[in-house]
Order: C-alpha cells, then structure tokens, then sequence
C-alpha cells in the first residue's frame, strides 16, 4: 500500500472514507505521508505474504487492533523477467509463491475476519490472457490466481462475500 498500484488503492479507498490498514514486506514509503486522509491510515503491519509466520502474526494484529475487514485487496506481486529458456526454478518459484500462493494463504488467514457482506479483490494481470515471452512465470501466477479466484467466490457467496480479480495492463 505504500507505492504503486498498492498506493493508488490506498488513496481511492481512503478517499471513499474507508480505514485501510497497509501491510509491507520490507521498506515502506507510506502513503501516509502524502495523503490528506491520513487519519484513516493504521499503522502499517510488516508481512511476507511467503512466510506463514509472518502472515498469522500480521492477522493476530488485524484481530487484536481492529477486529473485522471489509475489504480485503491482495496487491502483492513480482516479476522476473525473463526469456523462457531462461527462467530459472528459483525465480519461477518465487513468482509462484508471491503472486499465487501468497494471495492463498493471506486470504485463508483473513476470511474469517472479513465481514459477512465484504469484498476480496485480488490484483491480477492482462499477461494471464496475452502471455508473453518473458514472463511466462508471472502470466501463469496471474492465470491462476484467477482460477483460484472463482473458487474462493463461489465459497464466500453464502456469507455474501464477493471475490473478483482486477487485471490492469503494464503500469
């Protein structure tokens, strides 16, 4: 939520009067500091959406500090470019991991805080539907994130709860 996609989604929610909490892996360049609704900005939660630790302890903040979600966006995400007879298994892991089972696990930790009624927005990509020669990785993370997207909606529909994938272009 500090910069990028994740900033500008930080500033429209709360432009909307929404309260947001950012999570952040390492460096954070809070949009706290440039926001005028700052006020509606907790403190930001430090989390790896690759390390289950660091995601139930990020959760155990949300329960103990706010309680319940209304909205839960999975904005993390990475790229490593690269030709395709060039990837390398540690880079497709990684991708893997950040951008599809990270959004997984953070949002089977979250789901029971999220209020009946609430909304899972989770950050794809157009490459899932183009492709591209490099980054094969990346368009198959987003590819099935998409996938797991429609399973999680129809799972939460009966608490109300609606899960959909926003896929921007190259930002």
């Amino acid at each position: 939520g500090g910069k990028g996609i994740g900033k500008a989604i930080t500033l429209a929610l709360t432009q909307a009067g929404c309260y947001v909490i950012i999570t952040y892996k390492e460096d954070i360049n809070s949009a706290t500091e440039t926001s005028r609704y700052s006020d509606l900005i907790y403190p930001p939660i430090q989390m790896d959406v690759t390390n289950l630790d660091s995601i139930t302890e990020a959760v155990e903040r949300v329960r103990k500090e706010i309680g319940w979600l209304d909205i839960l966006v999975n904005n993390a995400g990475i790229n490593r470019p690269s030709p395709f007879d060039d990837i390398t298994l540690e880079d497709w892991v990684e991708v893997l991991d950040v951008n599809l089972t990270g959004q997984f696990l953070v949002t089977q930790a979250l789901l029971p805080v999220i209020k009946d009624g609430g909304s899972i927005v989770f950050m794809g990509s157009v490459s899932s539907d183009l492709g591209g020669p490099l980054s094969v990785h990346y368009a198959a993370s987003k590819g099935g994130l998409e996938a797991m997207c429609r399973g999680v909606a129809r799972f939460v529909a009966p608490r109300g709860i609606r899960a959909n994938v926003i896929s921007p272009g190259y930002i």
